[in-house]
C-alpha cells in the first residue's frame, strides 16, 4: 500500500470518545492518512477524560504515555507548531 500523503490533525473532540478515537487511529494505522496532534490537544483530552470520570488518573497517565511522541515511533511525530493546531478552536470543550 502506498503511504498516506495528507496530514490530518486530530483534535481533542475526536480523541475524547473511545469509539471515534479507535476508528480514526485504525484508519491512520492502515495509512489512509498521516495522523497528528499536539501536546496541548493530548493534555486537553486527558484532562477531560479524568474530569468526566471516564478514566482514572492512573489510566490517564498510561493513555498519555501511549499517545506520546516517543511511543509512536512508527508514526509521524505529532504537530508541534501552531500551524495546524491554531485551526482548532481552543475555546471548545469536548465531551
Amino acid at each position: 500500500m502506498e503511504p498516506a500523503v495528507f496530514p490530518v490533525l486530530l483534535d481533542s473532540c475526536v480523541l475524547y470518545p473511545y469509539e471515534l478515537r479507535d476508528l480514526l487511529l485504525e484508519a491512520a494505522h492502515e495509512q489512509l492518512y498521516r495522523v497528528h496532534w499536539s501536546g496541548q490537544i493530548l493534555e486537553d483530552t486527558v484532562r477531560n477524560l479524568v474530569a468526566d470520570g471516564r478514566t482514572s488518573p492512573e489510566q490517564a497517565s498510561r493513555f498519555r504515555t501511549a499517545m506520546s511522541p516517543e511511543s509512536r515511533s512508527s508514526a509521524p511525530p505529532p504537530v508541534r507548531s501552531s500551524s495546524l493546531a491554531a485551526a482548532a478552536s481552543p475555546s471548545r470543550r469536548c465531551g
